[in-house]
């Protein structure tokens, strides 16, 4: 999907790559607020059946860390969730915008499509035992905000050589950028931590 949103490919599809990347992101931001609103909800039945207070809800959010980190990571070696990707044909049959949205909304929620690393459920389970209905859309919206900038590589993209170019990066970069999100996430869901405890 790096390669496919780019000026060029926007071009040969007569579409508008501004309009498709602020589709893009408006979309994902969407897609983390539905998946704040929906992990909140059932986090809180769950919470609120268990009574859990602020060092046990971080004691939580630090356990799936730590789960992650050193047994889920090392062990995973296939996608999990849904084994689905974003449908590439949409961009032959829609508007720039409406693949857009489209795309970045399934991005957004994290869980929408081929999870790459057992460290989203982290940020579903933060979200999830966040104390307020805020907290989460605020955890949401900076996840989907993420999850939307994997479009920024893509924008200089203006010829056939760029895309090769970015394509060779992208395969040499997929190791180090897998283990940079690891240590993101769980310094994420640390400092996730110590707010719930704190709050």
């Amino acid at each position: 999907m790096l390669t496919s949103i780019t000026p060029l490919g926007e071009r040969s599809r007569h579409q508008n790559y501004v309009v498709t990347s602020v589709a893009f992101v408006i979309g994902s931001l969407a897609g983390g607020l539905v998946l704040a609103v929906l992990a909140f909800g059932l986090g809180s039945l769950i919470t609120g059946a268990a009574s859990l207070q602020g060092a046990a809800l971080a004691g939580a959010v630090a356990v799936a860390t730590l789960i992650c980190v050193v047994v889920a990571e090392p062990l995973v070696r296939r996608p999990l969730g849904l084994q689905r990707q974003v449908n590439e044909r949409w961009l032959d049959h829609f508007r720039g915008w409406v693949y857009g949205a489209g795309f970045g909304f399934q991005l957004g929620t994290g869980v929408a499509t081929l999870v790459t690393t057992p460290m989203v459920f982290v940020v579903v389970a933060a979200i999830a035992l966040s104390p307020s209905l805020a907290v989460a859309a605020g955890i949401g919206a900076c996840f989907a905000a993420c999850r939307a900038l994997s479009l920024l590589p893509g924008a200089w993209v203006t010829s056939p050589g760029r895309l090769a170019l970015l394509s060779r990066r992208i395969s040499t970069l997929e190791g180090p950028a897998h283990r940079a999100a690891v240590l993101l996430g769980a310094a994420g869901a640390t400092f996730t931590g110590i707010y719930l405890t704190l709050t």
